[in-house]
């Protein structure tokens, strides 16, 4: 539940994960089918050629999704893994779009925006989703976040410097 957005109030964001997500059938003629290339990152990447469509993305809390996470932490572990190479090559594809994440290194703000998206990003987003789960900061729920966020770093650095 911690991954998903994670609001109050119907609002647009910048995505949805695919499990979750349903569309109009005049944005599915327009945006066209999922890209079968990637192998996660899939709902990303729509919803990205969505927005650039000029259409909007929106979340809406009444509409609730049952999702079966992974039963063990090395599925966990592997999935954002995965995640993160995904994104790598989601980001290759549109580099114009968000992310704490620099696609390329090429100036002291991109420089400092990459040790950023090692050292603090992953910090950062854990203590957010806790504070979403819980209403007090847990050490443990803290740690296994971040790590995760890590997790997804590692896979975005392998993607790059070892597949791609």
């Amino acid at each position: 539940m911690a991954t998903f957005p994670h609001h109050y109030t119907t609002c647009e964001v910048k995505n949805l994960p695919g499990v979750n997500a349903s569309y109009k059938k005049e944005v599915i003629n327009e945006v066209g089918k999922y890209d079968e290339t990637l192998f996660r990152g899939e709902d990303v990447d729509y919803n990205w050629r969505v927005m650039k469509k000029g259409w909007k993305v929106v979340y809406i809390p009444e509409i609730k999704v049952a999702h079966i996470h992974r039963p063990t932490w090395n599925g966990l572990i592997n999935q954002h893994y995965m995640y993160g190479r995904a994104h790598f090559l989601v980001r290759k594809k549109w580099p114009d779009m968000y992310s704490y994440y620099p696609i390329k290194i090429d100036s002291l703000y991109s420089s400092l925006k990459w040790l950023a998206s090692w050292v603090w990003f992953p910090w950062v987003d854990a203590y957010r989703k806790v504070k979403k789960i819980n209403k007090s900061i847990n050490g443990f729920d803290l740690f296994v976040l971040s790590t995760i966020n890590i997790v997804n770093r590692i896979g975005s650095a392998v993607q790059r410097n070892i597949y791609d």
